[in-house]
């Protein structure tokens, strides 16, 4: 899990995820959620973003429903994935 302090509840649009070019290092089943605080993904998403089921391109932009709103944003990936390590190099949040 990778977990990104906005510093206040922001309304938030759309979430661009850039990773590794990596074979080794691709994405797969991807969960992104915003909650309000810090104590992770299990005890606190309000709000999902979204999930993409599958490979996560390298490049990969997520709608987020109208009026998403969360001040901590967490990217998770299903323990079930053939993925063992998440390897981001970058997130912009709209």
């Amino acid at each position: 899990m990778v977990q990104v302090d906005l510093g206040k509840d922001s309304v938030v649009f759309a979430v661009t995820v850039i990773g590794s070019n990596s074979i080794e290092f691709q994405i797969e089943n991807l969960r992104i959620g915003f909650s309000k605080n810090s104590n992770g993904p299990t005890s606190g998403i309000l709000v999902e973003c979204g999930y993409k089921d599958g490979i996560v391109p390298d490049y990969f932009t997520m709608r987020c429903p109208q009026w998403t709103i969360g001040h901590f944003l967490s990217t998770i990936i299903d323990p079930q994935s053939i993925t063992k390590t998440l390897v981001l190099c970058q997130i912009d949040v709209f």
